[in-house]
């Protein structure tokens, strides 16, 4: 071939390598969130539930984490002011999404129950105390914290508001009792904790008087049993019914779990008599196996099945 032919075929291919488009470059997108197999259903619930409150697609909710936990009570990790909650501990799972540049968080329980929190920018942390009000404040706080039975650090601080009250009684005499005519300046404080809201009427000092319908005198609040406890005793349980049933724990799905004196109907279980000898705080276990629902009776290392 001539010397110029070659020529020309050269400048072809030079061309047709300068206009061939480049070779695509594959974007990086994001790596899928990991979703726990068992929770998959319940993050589709909680999309679905979150959907429907905002009047959005599901395309238009992105997932940010998946994170499997415990509630110390009905409220699951959500309480509505005014309303009040069983002291059952709730397993379920924490799901939280991003919608328009905002995060939500819905918490599901693994019996299908859905709550959806306050959006995280407008929960926000615990009010500022106003200067001068501080010894008040700690005064009401652990008021309610020994009456519910709760850490005192769990009481939030909803509103304090400066006032004058027209005599010693704070604004909440008690029937048959005198009070001296003089004005007390004070606070109006308004707490929250388990479920619960509570209105204090308290002096520039430490005193503290509970108002409302919550004052009455009632029982001794139970003490919240510790989570460790509560583990126990779904562990115990769950390795019962595995052994019996020759499946894996794993497999075992816990569906409640509490202390039976703070059950307001546990459910019957004769068996469990044997265990009154015994020292320690008793607990109701309930679980679901292909199906069927157990419930167990644990009291320290002793477990009964009920049924």
């Amino acid at each position: 071939m001539k010397r110029w032919h070659l020529a020309v075929l050269a400048c072809v291919a030079l061309l047709w390598v300068g206009c061939a488009p480049p070779p695509a470059i594959a974007p990086e997108g994001t790596p899928p969130i990991p979703i726990p197999k068992e929770a998959r259903r319940w993050v589709d619930l909680a999309r679905q539930e979150l959907a429907k409150r905002l009047r959005v697609l599901d395309e238009a909710i992105d997932l940010i984490d998946v994170e499997a936990t415990e509630w110390p009570t009905a409220a699951m990790g959500c309480p509505k002011p005014g309303e009040t909650y069983a002291d059952v501990v709730t397993p379920g799972y924490r799901i939280r999404f991003r919608v328009q540049g905002r995060v939500y968080e819905v918490h599901v329980s693994k019996r299908g129950e859905v709550r959806l929190c306050p959006p995280q920018e407008e929960k926000g942390e615990a009010m500022q105390v106003p200067q001068g009000a501080q010894q008040a404040v700690l005064a009401a706080k652990r008021d309610m914290a020994s009456r519910l039975g709760v850490p005192i650090e769990e009481v939030r601080v909803v509103q304090v508001e400066a006032v004058e009250w027209p005599d010693a009684s704070l604004g909440c005499p008690e029937p048959g009792k005198m009070y001296i005519q003089v004005i007390t300046p004070g606070y109006r404080i308004v707490l929250q904790a388990a479920g619960k809201t509570f209105e204090y009427h308290t002096d520039r000092g430490s005193r503290a008087v509970l108002c409302g319908a919550q004052a009455k005198p009632a029982k001794p609040a139970l003490r919240r049993p510790s989570l460790m406890d509560v583990r126990h005793a779904i562990e115990r349980s769950r390795a019962d019914l595995a052994r019996r049933k020759g499946v894996d724990e794993q497999s075992i799905t816990v569906v409640e779990a509490a202390q039976v004196q703070n059950l307001a109907s546990p459910v019957p279980c004769p068996p469990a008599e044997k265990l009154a000898t015994l020292a320690g705080p008793e607990y109701q276990v309930t679980l679901a196996l292909q199906g069927e629902t157990y419930v167990y009776r644990v009291r320290g290392d002793a477990v009964v099945l009920c049924r």
